[in-house]
């Protein structure tokens, strides 16, 4: 979250400062490339995160998973007449982040039973807000976020697999330059909270809670119609 308020950061300062340059320009000055329209585009991107596998609340697991990820996004821009640019964007993205480590009962590890999460896809739906300073596009965003996640227990020779739909929200932030008047660039972060699941053995008293969360980076490229 540190990472996501230091981005956070850094577009509110670019922002600040493409703003006051605005304001102190002539009308010819505002913004000549026009934001709004539709876009397709593809991204990729690095994903780490942390999770947690509570089993009954007396052992945990901690795997932070890790790994690439790439895939689809739409949406659409209306740009306002004072350069304000509002939007609401989907993507999907397959994911190869995943880990795995051992259950612990207070600092304790068992040798051999292990926690897995890995993460297959993930999906989200959000509203963006930024302010457009001729082809360069700072932004906010955030939404509703969707992953497809396998939460595994190991022990030697057996492993109980759980496959379920985590739904949680989504907060980055961005920038966007206007290559051609078409081609559009872009380099993001992204925090997401996933939130958290709860699964079952056959016969077993308790329950296995997994809890996950990820940080993003992502480079994209679209095409506006």
């Amino acid at each position: 979250m540190k990472t996501f308020l230091s981005a956070i950061a850094i577009v509110a300062a670019t922002a600040g400062s493409a703003l006051s340059a605005d304001l102190t320009a002539d009308t010819a000055a505002k913004s000549a490339f026009d934001w709004s329209g539709g876009y397709v585009g593809l991204d990729a991107g690095h994903a780490w995160g942390d999770s947690k596998i509570d089993f009954g609340g007396f052992a945990q697991s901690n795997p932070d998973p890790d790994g690439w990820l790439g895939g689809a996004y739409i949406g659409y821009n209306f740009q306002a007449p004072n350069s304000f640019v509002i939007g609401l964007e989907s993507d999907i993205s397959a994911s190869s982040a995943d880990d795995r480590s051992a259950f612990t009962v207070p600092g304790v590890a068992f040798t051999g039973v292990d926690g897995q999460v890995d993460v297959n896809w993930t999906a989200a739906f959000r509203a963006r807000v930024g302010y457009a300073v001729d082809r360069f596009l700072p932004y906010v965003a955030g939404g509703v976020a969707i992953a497809d996640v396998d939460t595994s227990i190991v022990v030697p020779g057996l492993s109980q697999k759980f496959s379920d739909t985590f739904v949680g929200y989504t907060v980055g932030a961005g920038v966007e330059y206007a290559v051609t008047d078409n081609i559009i660039g872009r380099f993001e972060y992204r925090y997401t909270d996933f939130g958290s699941k709860t699964n079952t053995i056959a016969g077993a008293p308790v329950g296995i809670d997994t809890d996950l969360s990820t940080n993003e980076l992502r480079l994209g490229v679209s095409f506006k119609f």
